[in-house]
């Protein structure tokens, strides 16, 4: 992220301007990055509904169990949960995805 909280892509090249010898090496990576980007759905999912517990957890105690070590931790970890959905991995990862497919061809 930069100064002005811009999330930074990195360049991104398309599947036509590599060599015709990498295709069935890069297909091979891909169709792994395929069942990982699915798992990792799954997982985002899980982590937004923990997120929310861990949310409703927090407002309903922060004043009462503040000082207490419980609640410091919970506090920690209701951010980073917040900061590793701000991440948005899995849009990264269809990102990385899609540009191997171009404009005029679809990925599954």
């Amino acid at each position: 992220m930069n100064q002005r909280g811009l999330v930074l892509r990195p360049f991104l090249t398309e599947r036509v301007s590599l060599e015709k010898s990498h295709h069935a090496t890069i297909d091979f990576v891909l169709k792994d990055l395929k069942l990982f980007s699915r798992r990792l759905s799954t997982v985002s999912t899980a982590l937004a509904d923990e997120t929310q517990i861990l949310d409703r957890l927090h407002y309903k105690n922060k004043n009462q169990h503040r000082s207490a070590l419980f609640s410091r931790r919970v506090s920690e970890l209701r951010r980073y949960s917040h900061r590793v959905e701000k991440l948005n991995i899995c849009g990264l990862v269809d990102d990385v995805r899609q540009c191997f497919f171009g404009a005029t061809e679809g990925f599954k």
